[in-house]
């Protein structure tokens, strides 16, 4: 019972990391810059 607790801890908190460092490469990308943006692009026509 301890150890597949120690094991959900474990996985919750390499999973919370990996989303974490995740979440500051696509901050430091640039994915969050303009929100407002892809709403727009639906209405752009290709040339």
């Amino acid at each position: 019972m301890i150890l597949l607790t120690i094991i959900t801890l474990v996985c919750t908190l390499i999973l919370g990391a990996l989303f974490f460092v995740l979440f500051c490469w696509g901050v430091k990308d640039g994915q969050f810059s303009d929100v407002e943006e892809a709403k727009y692009q639906l209405f752009r026509e290709e040339e």
